[in-house]
């Protein structure tokens, strides 16, 4: 029998097929407790899964950083335009954030991560002198002036200081994926980040601040192991260029 495909919206899933930015994710009942789930490309399965004992499925925006696999918790967003600062000024912008789209399955409140189904080619860039930089996933951002949801992305709200007496440019905007949060809205296909504080101390150096959610009725996703957010959250330092 065929089924009707359904758009993606994060979630809890229902039993069916969905269409998932070139994947189709296939969600069937097998049996008593048993769902079979398998994602195609084209015509090829490129995985399958068989869940036994469950209490829900859902799909949710992940960090980009699973796929293929863990290497790093950074991200460095570089800006398709750049931002002018004048001195000791301040100002936001909201800024397009990567994400994957993650299966998840729980039973109570313990979830595991059936799969993660990647939305770019992940590219790799490094932060810094060879010796002491960071390795990061690379992406080259947009930017927003007001809350525009974007399907398969994040958004998230930067907001700008300058504490310099100079003009300053900011290109680039480093992230560590471990105190960011990720959010969604239930039923749609809106991702969202916290509000980001960077505060610029030079014209090449400054800190990232992760603040509260700027967007209402929305839900965090459960962080998967390699990036739950850490007791204290500290700022992310940018030493080698902003």
């Amino acid at each position: 029998m065929n089924m009707v495909l359904q758009s993606l919206k994060y979630g809890n899933v229902e039993f069916g097929e969905y269409v998932i930015d070139g994947h189709r994710a296939l969600f069937r009942e097998i049996g008593k407790d048993r769902i079979l789930y398998r994602r195609f490309v084209g015509e090829e399965i490129v995985l399958e899964r068989i869940v036994f004992g469950y209490e829900k499925i859902m799909i949710v925006p992940v960090y980009p950083a699973l796929t293929p696999k863990y290497i790093t918790n950074y991200l460095l967003l570089e800006f398709k335009t750049p931002i002018h600062i004048a001195p000791g000024s301040m100002t936001y912008v909201y800024v397009e954030v990567p994400i994957d789209i993650a299966i998840y399955v729980y039973m109570d409140k313990v979830f595991t991560v059936l799969d993660v189904i990647p939305l770019f080619e992940p590219k790799y860039t490094l932060y810094g002198d060879p010796f002491n930089g960071l390795i990061a996933r690379y992406y080259s951002s947009s930017i927003y002036y007001e809350i525009t949801p974007i399907r398969g992305k994040a958004l998230a709200k930067l907001t700008l200081r300058n504490r310099t007496n100079e003009w300053v440019i900011v290109t680039r905007l480093l992230v560590d994926m471990s105190p960011l949060k990720i959010f969604y809205k239930p039923g749609t296909s809106e991702a969202y980040t916290q509000e980001l504080l960077m505060v610029i101390d030079s014209p090449s150096t400054a800190s990232v601040g992760y603040g509260d959610p700027f967007v209402s009725d929305i839900e965090p996703i459960d962080d998967p192991p390699e990036l739950r957010q850490p007791r204290i959250i500290l700022k992310t330092d940018m030493l080698w260029g902003i």
